[in-house]
């Protein structure tokens, strides 16, 4: 008896437990609308952050003129990435910032 008792019990910790799962993920494939349009505005946004990626991998062959200026493009290219992973904009705003001050480096150190 107390061997069904402890099936009966682990079958619902389990369930107790894939629930908990369940509506963890479920939390989290809930759409974040960014901005007042929603979609729309998250769709924009991404892509403008691919457009930014396509002109800095166009970008970083040129840049190897200057020693080391490609690790900052690489940089940028994964803080994009990763704001697009996350749907967060702060990192796209920190990853354009990124990408200006190695532009800027860039182009200081070839004038």
């Amino acid at each position: 008896m107390s061997a069904l008792y402890e099936v009966l019990l682990s079958r619902k910790l389990l369930s107790i437990i894939f629930e908990a799962i369940e509506r963890i993920v479920s939390a989290q494939r809930q759409p974040q609308g960014v901005g007042l349009s929603g979609k729309v505005c998250q769709r924009t946004g991404t892509c403008l952050v691919a457009l930014f990626c396509f002109l800095i991998a166009l970008a970083m062959p040129l840049m190897e003129v200057v020693p080391f200026s490609a690790n900052g493009a690489g940089l940028a290219l994964m803080m994009f990435g990763l704001s697009l992973m996350a749907n967060d904009g702060l990192w796209a705003l920190l990853a354009l910032i990124l990408t200006g001050g190695t532009v800027g480096g860039v182009a200081y150190a070839l004038l």
